[in-house]
């Protein structure tokens, strides 16, 4: 690493004797304003997604980071987590949500893992979960839009339009008994008709319907993370020229002023009105 980044990245940790501890302290802190303004309601946290060009332009990043040529289906998401090129940062993450969770008493925050690929990802990163301290008490919402591809993907052409219409019965059930009975009935058929269809759901297991512990009304801003996605987005179209913003002050003036101006518009997250109601303490009965 070059002299210019260990120097900014020295300025950065100043005060920090352990360098890894500003990490861990920062993400902390950020992620328990925004659990403290909604207790006790859920707050869904969605662990990183950069691909690796995204990656390489954060400070020292181009140093670790490999070349693709289509990142999109890269080295991303879950399969990062569990990487020896990547285990340890995401080692950090999991301290973060830990003390969030323990040392602050946040247990509203909810973890999203994304761009899952197989059984055995989600196998290896729940276990690497586990050795920093997150276990089964931290409620996981998997991303329903992503599930859905991944289902297309594994079903051949001529059935995909029927996987489709099973999965969207199933998913926009409106109720958890609904849901919990077109989950055993998508399973059966599709046990007979394509066998990697039922494999690739029954992957996710629970962490799919995670959302079903919440009001109603809430589970359409809940079983997705697309409108992240799109904010992400909207972000890094409009500091492509500059990659990092100085602090995290200046992300939430540049937000306002887009907002204020008129440039991006917001909509009220669906279930704001019962955003106190507390959810279920134990997720539904889904084994089929």
């Amino acid at each position: 690493m070059d002299q210019t980044t260990r120097h900014r990245i020295a300025a950065l940790t100043r005060g920090y004797a352990d360098k890894t501890e500003y990490f861990v302290d920062r993400l902390a802190r950020g992620l328990a304003r925004i659990a403290a303004a909604n207790h006790p309601k859920p707050v869904i946290v969605r662990m990183s997604d950069f691909k690796t060009n995204e990656y390489a332009n954060l400070i020292g990043g181009a140093e670790f980071e490999p070349k693709e040529e289509n990142p999109m289906l890269g080295f991303r998401g879950a399969s990062r987590y569990y990487s020896p090129r990547y285990r340890e940062g995401f080692a950090l993450k999991c301290r973060a949500i830990r003390r969030l969770r323990e040392d602050m008493g946040f247990k509203n925050v909810v973890v999203m893992i994304p761009f899952c690929r197989s059984i055995k990802e989600a196998d290896r990163v729940i276990e690497v979960m586990a050795e920093n301290g997150l276990r089964g008490d931290v409620p996981t919402q998997r991303c329903t839009v992503h599930k859905y591809r991944n289902l297309l993907a594994h079903a051949p052409e001529r059935l995909r339009e029927e996987v489709s219409a099973d999965y969207n019965n199933m998913i926009y059930a409106t109720s958890a008994a609904e849901i919990e009975k077109k989950r055993k009935a998508f399973l059966r058929k599709w046990r007979l008709r394509c066998q990697a269809v039922a494999d690739c759901l029954e992957e996710a297991g629970d962490r799919l319907f995670t959302f079903t512990r919440l009001p109603a009304d809430q589970w359409k801003s809940t079983r997705t993370t697309s409108a992240i996605e799109r904010l992400h987005e909207e972000f890094k179209r409009r500091i492509k020229t500059q990659t990092v913003l100085p602090s995290a002050e200046t992300a939430a003036m540049m937000f306002w002023a887009l907002l204020a101006s008129g440039q991006i518009s917001m909509r009220k997250v669906d279930g704001w009105k019962t955003h106190a109601a507390k959810s279920a303490d134990l997720p539904i009965d889904l084994a089929a």
